[in-house]
């Protein structure tokens, strides 16, 4: 018989629990509540508790037991719930902790170049004033800087764009 693979969030929660029967509700309350299942929803939760204590079940490592006076079920781990039944597979959501992490990186990442944005708008910004402050005092150098103050007007019209579109996926980030 090969050993069962058993998720080790799973494995701890179960092996917590070793000596009193528990309900499946139960475990579903304590995997969510573990900082490793990050993402995961209640029905993706309850779904896949149930089908592990099915799978432990038919192993013979847990048995369910009828609770008293109550509805439902229980299971109680079995004397066979030992290392040389199960291994320990891999963990449940290690890429949503990645992507946890990649999100922190990406947002600092993200907050670095808004600034960098909003420093060259502001300097931008100040050119074309300066441009229009030249035209008004020398109005004989307009027809001469008039590309100039286009040039900077684009590039102040792109980096406003880029500072509106980094600032809406900064916000997206932290609200997922």
């Amino acid at each position: 018989m090969s050993k069962l693979r058993i998720k080790p969030e799973l494995l701890s929660l179960l092996t917590q629990k070793s000596s009193e029967p528990f309900a499946s509700s139960e475990l579903c309350v304590d995997y969510l509540s573990l900082p490793t299942v990050y993402g995961l929803t209640k029905t993706q939760v309850k779904q896949f508790i149930f089908r592990n204590m099915r799978r432990l079940e038919d192993a013979g490592l847990v048995v369910k037991e009828r609770r008293n006076g109550e509805q439902g079920v229980s299971f109680k781990l079995t004397s066979l719930f030992t290392n040389s039944h199960y291994t320990v597979g891999s963990p449940h959501c290690k890429n949503k902790l990645t992507n946890v992490t990649d999100d922190l990186n990406l947002a600092a990442k993200l907050h670095e170049k808004l600034s960098r944005y909003k420093l060259e708008l502001i300097s931008t910004i100040a050119e074309v004033e300066e441009y229009e402050n030249l035209s008004k005092q020398i109005p004989s150098i307009h027809s001469s800087i008039q590309s100039l103050y286009n040039e900077a007007r684009d590039r102040c019209s792109k980096l406003l764009g880029k500072v509106k579109a980094t600032e809406s996926l900064i916000a997206k980030i932290q609200v997922s």
